[in-house]
């Protein structure tokens, strides 16, 4: 019983590693398949918060020119530039949840851009005639555009690397 070679082989096998058998999927109810699934990066956040946002922003403008003809005031080029500014915002934010949207750069620096023009037209009037309505609702009107604009341009980045990964 004193063998030295009965003493080595026990010795290697406690420190062998012990490599558990392959387990079958399907005998193992219990486990949850999702759990072998690599999950992929979710869709920025950012990105649909300024999707959701445009559309929001698209659907302002529709109301208002139905308010404007609602009240009857007189149409005004201002007002069609409005419209067709709406149906962009609402095409541009339906795309850009759905993942279709190439590069958001140029609609999100056009964004930011009409909300600073707005917000320099209400300052305008605002010191023109001294109603402060104009210059609050030019600034409401001045933010909901350039908050997505901005939304827009922080996630950027990471949903061009998403849109890669996914092939579109």
């Amino acid at each position: 019983m004193n063998d030295p070679l009965d003493e080595n082989r026990y010795k290697e096998r406690e420190t062998a590693p012990r490599v558990p058998p392959p387990r079958d999927v399907a005998s193992f109810p219990e486990d949850d398949p999702a759990d072998l699934i690599i999950r992929d990066a979710p869709f920025p956040g950012v990105i649909l918060a300024a999707g959701i946002l445009w559309i929001v922003d698209g659907a302002i403008f529709v109301g208002l020119f139905g308010l404007f003809q609602m009240l009857q005031i007189p149409l005004q080029t201002s007002e069609f530039l409005f419209l067709g500014g709406a149906f962009f915002f609402i095409f541009d934010g339906i795309r850009l949840i759905m993942g279709r949207f190439r590069d958001p750069l140029g609609d999100a620096i056009l964004s930011i851009g009409t909300g600073v023009v707005v917000l320099g037209m209400s300052a305008f009037y605002f010191h023109r005639s001294a109603i402060v309505f104009m210059l609050i609702s030019g600034a409401f009107f001045a933010g909901i555009l350039i908050a997505p604009g901005i939304l827009a341009l922080v996630g950027r980045s990471r949903y061009l690397a998403w849109r890669a990964r996914h092939g579109r």
